[in-house]
């Protein structure tokens, strides 16, 4: 490959339009949305390509300033989300595409988040995302309803592929399982290593966009106290920096590839999430020092209130699905039925009994039973959510109101939003009551959960409208 030949293919109007239909698309899972989806920027569209194809190629292009949202979690504890400039989501989308096929390739076949799409020229054309969803499982997701499932739902990506090879290790005869996950990941990816491993990856052929992509990464890395740059960070809530993220754990691969090697074990990766299966406790807990050596060589950490080593009973109820797998056998039966119809009532309740048991569980005892969902519990929660929102039913009403008030958790928040939404337009008013009545008592303590509420009082306005 000739030097520096996808910087000059990133300075072109076809690339660049490329990057647009990327940016546009992703953008709808934005953290904040924008009010009018763009539809400014698109009103000159050619125009503003341009402008942005001379700015790269005269090296003159100066990255803008991200928008920072804090973003609820449990504990009320927050996390970093961002929202990009369109200009900049534009130009990052472009450069990964041109990058992404050269660097997916040095990805593990057991990295299971956020992979080139096998069909991804095909993608780009149809103006959709470069990334692989996961296989269809779940077949009654479709671009159509995509909208009004939280992007953070696990069924959504590649995730249950993830669990799905984890369950198949007991059968092969591993007895222990190492679980870990990094603390704040994507606000510690050095960029300087980043950028090195990149360059690496490239055979150093690829300088001037690779100069490019970390020169926009490094202006919005957060200043110290006294307004030093740390270098350290990538923003977080779009597909690109999941991608990068990927590639940042490179090392930590390879480490696992040999580990597994010399000790007759499995790894499966997505994104920050690892796990380790051994047939030994010895074995495992070797494989928690192997991945924290490789994590202190990246500059990161372990988290220890998320590192396990889970065996016998324990290993059991963590690969267990058959919970969230009764709900989604429950979806699959009644994702054809319109529950308006009447005459359909019947069978949605037939189907949802086997659901019941679960339902319960997060109607008894509250606030308790919601207050500190987490791992399976919360995504049962989630997926009964769906289910009971698609069908109109309003038993886990009250447990929703409650969740938002006693969880603060951003997967929560999206999902009893729309849950709620959801529900016959004869509860609207009682549920915009309820909602103004929880802002105005400061039951909500991050301003994003406000946001969040406030938008969802647009909702039933134009439902009342069409009404």
């Amino acid at each position: 490959m000739n030097q520096n030949q996808l910087f000059k293919q990133l300075c072109s109007q076809e690339i660049i339009l490329t990057g647009w239909h990327l940016a546009h698309a992703d953008s709808r899972d934005n953290f904040v949305l924008d009010p009018v989806g763009h539809v400014d920027f698109t009103s000159h569209l050619d125009e503003r390509l341009k402008h942005l194809v001379e700015q790269v190629q005269t090296h003159r292009y100066r990255p803008r300033h991200l928008t920072d949202i804090d973003l609820p979690k449990s504990g009320l504890s927050v996390r970093p989300g961002n929202v990009l400039p369109i200009e900049e989501s534009i130009l990052l989308h472009a450069i990964t595409c041109l990058i992404a096929p050269l660097l997916d390739k040095q990805l593990d076949k057991r990295v299971y988040s956020y992979r080139l799409h096998p069909d991804w020229k095909k993608r780009v054309k149809k103006r959709t995302s470069l990334f692989r969803e996961s296989k269809i499982e779940f077949p009654f997701l479709r671009r159509a309803t995509i909208r009004s499932i939280s992007p953070f739902d696990a069924w959504y990506e590649r995730w249950p592929e993830f669990e799905a090879a984890s369950r198949t290790c007991t059968q092969d005869g591993f007895t222990h399982l190492t679980k870990t996950d990094i603390t704040a990941y994507f606000e510690n990816i050095d960029l300087r290593l980043l950028e090195t491993q990149i360059r690496s990856l490239l055979k150093g052929r690829e300088e001037k966009i690779i100069h490019l992509l970390f020169r926009i990464l490094e202006g919005w890395t957060r200043d110290t106290i006294t307004g030093t740059p740390i270098g350290r960070g990538i923003p977080q809530g779009n597909e690109i920096s999941s991608f990068l993220g990927n590639i940042y754990l490179i090392p930590l691969d390879k480490e696992l590839i040999k580990f597994c090697r010399q000790h007759n074990a499995k790894w499966f990766r997505y994104v920050d999430d690892v796990k380790v299966f051994t047939k030994s406790e010895e074995d495992a807990r070797q494989a928690v020092f192997i991945i924290n050596d490789s994590l202190r060589s990246l500059h990161l950490n372990l988290q220890g209130s998320k590192t396990e080593i889970l065996s016998d009973k324990k290993l059991t109820e963590e690969l267990d699905d058959s919970e969230i797998k009764k709900v989604d056998d429950a979806f699959e039966k009644i994702k054809s039925l319109n529950p308006d119809k009447q005459n359909n009532s019947k069978k949605i309740s037939e189907y949802l009994r086997n659901t019941g048991t679960f339902v319960s569980r997060f109607r008894r005892n509250l606030p308790e039973s919601v207050k500190n969902l987490s791992g399976k519990n919360n995504r049962l929660f989630r997926r009964l959510m769906t289910i009971y929102g698609h069908c109109r039913r309003a038993h886990l009403k009250k447990s929703a109101f409650t969740a938002l008030k006693e969880l603060p958790d951003l997967r929560i928040l999206e999902k009893s939003l729309t849950y709620l939404s959801q529900l016959d337009y004869g509860t609207h008013d009682e549920i915009a009551d309820t909602l103004f009545k929880m802002l105005e008592s400061r039951q909500l303590p991050f301003p994003y959960q406000t946001g969040s509420v406030l938008r969802q009082f647009q909702f039933f306005t134009r439902k009342m409208q069409i009404k």
